[in-house]
């Protein structure tokens, strides 16, 4: 289900009252409904993070308590991917120069396995990071390969 953003009109994901509550400052996180659906935002250049249906809530980035992804530049740092284990992009980056290689995708789909995540409150998207995870894998993998990004962070020469 979409809605659009009462800011940007932007059609936007829903997301549970749950992870609005979990990811609000404290006491505005108080007013967030049961009852209510909510709605987030990934326009990156619309300051709306969170919405209810009827417009009557809408929530900003300064109402959040961590550091919003969806709302980033994809090169702004700390650009954090997995809210539950704490993995940023530029530390799969380093992982990825220093060894060639990374298996966090793969360490973190044991942890889903094995219920040690808690994405629903953790991510401000209300779900699973590991999609993020590969998709910035993939990212860096290929900015090395093509050279794109600064040679120096690949190559020891």
């Amino acid at each position: 289900m979409q809605k659009k953003c009462p800011r940007c009109e932007d059609n936007r994901e829903e997301v549970e009252p749950i992870t609005v509550r979990y990811l609000l400052e404290p006491f505005l996180n108080q007013s967030v409904k049961d009852d209510y659906r909510y709605f987030c935002c990934k326009n990156k250049d619309c300051s709306v993070v969170y919405f209810s249906e009827n417009h009557n809530q809408v929530f900003s980035r300064k109402h959040v308590r961590k550091r919003v992804n969806f709302k980033l530049d994809k090169d702004e740092q700390p650009y954090p991917l997995c809210y539950c284990f704490g993995y940023r992009k530029e530390d799969i980056k380093k992982d990825v120069v220093e060894n060639k290689e990374t298996s966090v995708d793969e360490w973190i789909k044991k942890r889903i396995k094995a219920n040690e995540c808690n994405c629903m409150v953790n991510n401000p998207s209300g779900s699973c990071c590991l999609e993020d995870i590969r998709e910035a894998i993939q990212e860096i993998k290929n900015n090395r390969d093509t050279g794109s990004d600064n040679k120096n962070d690949f190559c020891c020469c």
